[in-house]
């Protein structure tokens, strides 16, 4: 249920009426007739204000005051007027069923103000009334029933001399609003919850994570909304399609709680945990799992559920590394012998690469944007760090992930660092880690911005 109340005032006194966009807007209107003395009424200067209203009744936006009288205008003579005079106006709900006949369009009436001064003086040989016409809102929550749009129509009911009319076009104003509602929505504060394993000498993980504060409202709770989540296994396949992962469900997970409330004045939820069971044996088989927690239902006034009703917590062992511009010493020695294997770039296979930057280490080969490249070894090793060497500093990567395979198809990622601005980075592991398949995925260069993409010079691959 969706409602956004706008106020906009439209004239049919007002000699700069607005064109019509669409059937709930006012056409053009003609000009007054002059050889008559008509009594009229201009349009207030306020236009098209916008209030928005919660479940609660009260308004989050109100650009005016309630509780304040308003000025509309002051009533006005084609001619002077021939004698001492009052021109009294109403409110008539009749009005706005007219309106929509001749109009073609849907406004319901809202009648919910009080005209303070409804009689109106103007004194022989003048053409305006001594002072404006003034009201008061009385009931705003008369546009709180569902209805799209609404007018207020102010009409001229009687004139106190005989010879003086009411103009036919300008002898009513119409105020128009047009009424949605604005929900409290509940959102998880976070789409994704990712949670790293390093694979250290020994692994480090712990077998509960901490989600508190893990759902949030548009605006502090007016009073107690209750939410409900649970994990649901069947979003992993909408999870794997959309990252391009083959992430698993994680069997034994389990919530603290499954009902969270919001106190009256609170904005994010409280406590809560998620265990993880035997999580070291679980990554210990270099395995990624995915835990999906829905929002299933909230209970509140003015509370419904927003448009992030998931949150994915994820679990994915990393290869711990240290992120260098100065050689930490590898273990090992550097790969020499490529005999076996091919180098491929956005998933095709283009040799030269390994020709060039691993073999001969001497290429000038450009990586941008977007762009991975899958060094294929031909036998699994036990990796122990890769150097980078560029054309020069400014050709340096500024933001790029590496990550291993023995398979080609199930990736482990080094742990996310990065190196400065520099012609050589150093990326040692942990600890050795078993790789057949290395694959660098490229985000960023330092001077891309520039039109600098990274021209690299060469790979140096580093195993026990």
């Amino acid at each position: 249920m969706k409602k956004i109340i706008r106020y906009s005032i439209i004239a049919l006194a007002a000699s700069f009426a607005l064109a019509a966009c669409d059937k709930n807007e006012v056409e053009y209107l003609p000009q007054p007739d002059y050889t008559s003395n008509l009594a009229y009424i201009l349009a207030p200067e306020t236009s098209h204000q916008e209030l928005v209203y919660k479940g609660t009744g009260d308004y989050v936006v109100l650009p005016f005051d309630a509780e304040a009288e308003h000025t509309i205008n002051t009533v006005r003579l084609t001619k002077a007027a021939p004698e001492d005079m009052t021109v009294t106006f109403a409110v008539d709900a009749e009005a706005v069923e007219a309106y929509n006949k001749e109009h073609g369009t849907e406004f319901a009436p809202f009648t919910g103000v009080e005209l303070i001064n409804k009689t109106l003086s103007i004194k022989k040989g003048e053409y305006v009334s001594a002072e404006p016409l003034r009201m008061k809102y009385t009931d705003l929550k008369q546009m709180q029933d569902g209805k799209e749009n609404y007018m207020l129509p102010i009409v001229i009911s009687s004139i106190s001399n005989q010879g003086v009319k009411k103009s036919v076009d300008r002898g009513n104003i119409m105020l128009t609003y047009h009424s949605t509602y604005k929900a409290n929505y509940v959102n998880f504060s976070k789409e994704t919850v990712d949670i790293k394993a390093l694979l250290t000498e020994e692994l480090e993980i712990s077998s509960t994570v901490d989600l508190t504060g893990l759902l949030s409202a548009d605006w502090a709770a007016d009073s107690q909304i209750s939410a409900r989540i649970s994990i649901n296994n069947n979003y992993i396949e909408m999870y794997n399609a959309k990252h391009g992962t083959s992430y698993q469900a994680y069997d034994g997970a389990s919530l603290s709680k499954t009902e969270l409330t919001f106190s009256t004045g609170e904005g994010t939820t409280g406590a809560l945990t998620l265990s993880l069971p035997g999580v070291e044996e679980k990554v210990k088989t270099l395995d990624s799992f995915v835990i999906p927690i829905e929002l299933t239902s909230v209970d509140g006034v003015g509370a419904e559920i927003g448009t992030t009703k998931v949150c994915y917590v994820t679990i994915a062992p990393v290869i711990a590394c240290e992120w260098s511009i100065t050689d930490p010493g590898f273990r090992g020695s550097p790969i020499t012998d490529y005999s076996n294997a091919h180098t491929y770039l956005n998933g095709v296979q283009d040799d030269n690469w390994r020709d060039k930057i691993l073999a001969a280490q001497d290429g000038y080969d450009y990586l941008k944007y977007g762009n991975v490249l899958v060094i294929d070894l031909g036998k699994e090793v036990d990796l122990t760090g890769v150097k980078l060497r560029y054309w020069n500093g400014n050709y340096s990567l500024y933001n790029y992930d590496i990550a291993v395979s023995t398979d080609g198809s199930k990736y482990n990622y080094f742990d996310q660092g990065q190196c400065s601005y520099n012609n050589t980075h150093y990326i040692k592991c942990g600890k050795p880690v078993k790789a057949r398949y290395v694959k660098f995925d490229i985000w960023y260069a330092y001077y891309e911005s520039y039109g600098y993409n990274c021209f690299l010079r060469y790979i140096t691959l580093y195993a026990e």
